[in-house]
């Protein structure tokens, strides 16, 4: 085998041997830290006044508010965050307590 072979054989498996570790300490790291609770759904109104970043921030405290925001977005087919109306019920992801 030549040099240059020898090399992409090296580079290949420790690509895979890399991709390997990632997916088996990925998970126990993700456990260890408490990145991986489970989301809850429930049901907001929407309060006068109140904005989509009010309703993330109050529903996922330790977490960043924009990406809330872009799941409530997503969840609920709005065009915008600027999209929700006094009255209306969104399903926000929530991070359970306790």
């Amino acid at each position: 085998m030549t040099r240059r072979g020898r090399l992409l054989v090296t580079a290949v498996v420790l690509a895979l041997a890399v991709a390997l570790t990632a997916m088996t300490l990925g998970p126990i790291a993700a456990a260890r830290t408490g990145h991986a609770a489970p989301i809850v759904y429930t049901v907001v109104t929407v309060k006068p006044g109140e904005s989509l970043w009010e309703i993330a921030t109050a529903a996922t405290p330790d977490a960043d508010p924009r990406a809330a925001i872009d799941r409530i977005v997503t969840l609920n087919q709005l065009s915008s965050a600027a999209d929700v109306r006094v009255g209306q019920q969104l399903t926000v992801p929530t991070t359970p307590q306790g």
